[in-house]
């Protein structure tokens, strides 16, 4: 027999080519078949860890699952779930989309994503995010459409987009869909709250807790609820209860930062949210409650920092825009503060928008357009209208509208009966309205939900109505009840100078109560330096200024006040370095513009006198006659002109008139001067209005 040939002879290198290629092809079959095994036993690990309660090793076994088999879509979605719980939506939603790659028609993955882009939009404020998860759920449901998930994640969405009607019937659809799905009552739970209806989600969360007893976020979220409903002691062992459960997920400790902020114990708050952050560094939330609670303790600086490191992650954000805005205010960048709340409007459906848009036309004494924007808020619905309806009151109130105020307050109470502002505030336009025994029963039932709390909003009412005796008064009782909390002091202080002649010894006597309490307080300081302002005590106020500058290096009040300090002590060059920066940091600071043209007519530089004297005249007219006398002394050629700017006269807010001597220094304080008290009060309590809502009702 002929032996079969080849028709050609193989080289020795191919045969071995052909070997090694063979042999890779059932070492990359192994290698694939063995991580496919490893796998799917790290996946059986994690579903066992999820059924002990145990989260963070299911998310461990999960993410070795990945590992070692990236192409199982099953074990992508298994961990994305998870992600999303533990505040993960950007990585949740990459695992989703690669899953989606390989299981296109997975409608478990497409609600997954859209979950992870619901949660990333709630936390950013990103608008977009919601449009998104509304399409992947729409396409969930188009594959599924009886998928309880597809409808929780576009039943919520559209709550978030204010389309509470359409949400009612996707979430209402969904637990009929999963009765005994926890999920389905624990999102129905969030969409109340954003209602403002804390009643029926206290019911739906104690649901879910029932189902699911280890379920951290839904006893967090009824937390909420109850502290919306005036339980604060059941709220925070709800939020205990559920930092205990998950102690590495930041939802429990940002709950818990409710609580004690309503409480008044911001470092607690503060406590909290470096927990909170510790478990997710990008939880743009946690950065802007931080900030918060860093400017009601009067760490300006550091509440920059927080807020600034939340801009980066959610660039638009009109609740950080917000908080930005507030920022800038009390440190006196004023354009700066009206920049970013212009800004906060683009979004025009987004009711902390509205209500940035109205504290922009309040601040420009624009108070009927205000107005208008409250309403367009309170008709939206939602937790916001409540206080759209207190801003409306106060708003009203302010034109001597009482009847106006009470419909507001009356309104409000309508959607949420436990509200001890809205009762502080209807019992003034009550008596202002010469309905008295209204205005007592109003009282109280303020004092009867909490009674510190319902002092302090009046005083805050009184003073912005100019009333800063009656402030006094409340405040009195507020710092009685509560003798460690800052609160009280700061708001006594700052109404005793507002009061006409200002008290300005018990205002010393508040300040320093309030640095024994907190040293790092920079409002407290300047405010201390304000007392001190007379020809025996110049050198004190310098030093409680450049302490205040110190802490907070952007205060551009205690710039412009210790160069005004130091003008009076005839130091002009100190005073023109001080004028300097605080015009570097608001362009638009009349009176830095007007101290630092002083000085230099002081040092006989009359172009650059002229100059700045011209730039605070067409900033603020009060100043026109300053620069006329200076211009006419230089056409005379007077050596020796009359200092435009004396005597000293307090904080920005105010331009004296040119004194018609050059005597220093004549009296140093006058109830006029002091008119920036009212005004500043009257910026912050009108930023603490949207700042209260920004506090978590929305972002619950």
């Amino acid at each position: 027999m002929r032996s079969l040939k080849w028709p050609f002879r193989p080289n020795r290198l191919v045969g071995l080519a052909i070997v090694l290629l063979v042999v890779g092809l059932a070492v990359l079959g192994f290698v694939r078949w063995r991580g496919a095994v490893l796998g799917a036993e790290h996946a059986d690990r994690g579903r066992l860890a999820l059924e002990r309660g145990d989260e963070d090793a299911a998310l461990a076994e999960y993410g070795e699952a990945v590992r070692l088999n990236p192409r199982s879509a099953e074990a992508r979605l298994a961990r994305a779930r998870l992600l999303v719980r533990h505040g993960r939506p950007d990585e949740a939603v990459a695992d989703c989309t690669a899953a989606l790659a390989l299981a296109p028609r997975d409608a478990g993955v497409l609600v997954c994503r859209g979950q992870a882009y619901l949660e990333r939009g709630f936390d950013r404020d990103d608008a977009a995010d919601f449009d998104r998860a509304i399409a992947d759920a729409e396409e969930a449901l188009r594959l599924a459409p009886d998928d309880a998930g597809a409808r929780r994640v576009r039943g919520f969405s559209r709550c978030a987009k204010y389309d509470y009607r359409g949400a009612d019937d996707d979430l209402d659809e969904a637990v009929r869909l999963a009765p005994g799905d926890a999920e389905s009552y624990a999102v129905r739970g969030r969409a109340r709250t954003l209602h403002g209806d804390y009643e029926a989600a206290l019911a739906d969360f104690t649901e879910a807790v029932q189902l699911a007893p280890r379920d951290a976020a839904a006893r967090a979220r009824r937390g909420l609820a109850l502290l919306y409903l005036g339980r604060p002691k059941e709220a925070l062992a709800d939020c205990d209860q559920a930092a205990a459960l998950a102690p590495r997920d930041a939802l429990p400790y940002l709950a818990l930062a409710h609580v004690h902020m309503h409480e008044d114990r911001r470092d607690l708050a503060v406590a909290d949210l470096d927990r909170a952050l510790e478990c997710d560094g990008h939880r743009v939330h946690a950065l802007r409650l931080r900030a918060l609670c860093h400017i009601d303790m009067h760490h300006l600086a550091r509440a920059r920092a927080d807020i600034e490191a939340a801009l980066i992650l959610a660039p638009s954000g009109p609740a950080e825009l917000v908080v930005r805005a507030l920022c800038r205010a009390m440190d006196g960048e004023k354009t700066k503060a009206l920049a970013d709340l212009h800004a906060a409007t683009a979004a025009p459906t987004d009711p902390i928008a509205r209500l940035a848009l109205a504290a922009q036309l309040w601040y420009e004494h624009k108070i009927n357009e205000a107005i208008d924007a409250c309403k367009a808020v309170a008709d939206q619905g939602g937790a916001s209208s409540t206080e759209a309806l207190e801003f409306c009151a106060i708003l009203h109130l302010s034109l001597n509208q009482s009847a106006q105020a009470v419909a507001d307050c009356t309104r409000g109470l309508e959607r949420t009966g436990r509200r001890e502002e809205l009762y502080a505030i209807r019992s003034i336009a009550n008596a202002r309205n010469g309905d008295a025994a209204a205005a007592r029963d109003d009282w109280e039932k303020a004092l009867q939900i909490d009674p510190r709390r319902a002092r302090l909003r009046r005083a805050q009412v009184y003073l912005d109505l100019k009333d800063a005796a009656s402030a006094v008064s409340d405040l009195a009782e507020v710092v009685r009840l509560d003798p460690k909390g800052k609160e009280g002091y700061w708001r006594r202080a700052e109404a005793y100078c507002a009061m006409q002649p200002p008290r300005l010894d018990e205002a010393a006597i508040d300040c320093n109560k309030l640095l024994e309490l907190d040293g790092q307080d920079s409002l407290a300081h300047r405010l201390r330096a304000l007392t001190l302002l007379h020809p025996d005590s110049y050198d004190a106020a310098v030093t409680e200024l450049s302490r205040a500058i110190d802490l907070d290096p952007d205060d551009v009040y205690a710039y412009v006040s210790r160069a005004r300090v130091r003008l009076e002590r005839h130091r002009d060059d100190e005073a023109i370095a001080d004028a300097t920066a605080a015009i570097e940091r608001e362009s638009e600071e009349a009176t830095a513009y007007a101290i630092r043209g002083t000085a230099y007519t002081d040092k006989h530089e009359d172009g650059k006198a002229s100059a700045d004297l011209a730039k605070a005249a067409a900033i603020d007219g009060r100043y026109v006659a300053a620069r006329d006398a200076h211009e006419n002394d230089v056409k005379r050629g007077n050596m020796f002109p009359v200092p435009p700017i004396r005597p000293f006269n307090g904080w920005p807010g105010s331009a004296p008139s040119p004194s018609p001597s050059s005597s220093r220094p004549a009296p140093p304080l006058s109830g006029e001067a002091l008119g920036w008290v009212a005004g500043f009060l009257g910026v912050v309590f009108l930023f603490a209005l949207v700042g209260g809502f920004l506090k978590g009702r929305r972002r619950a």
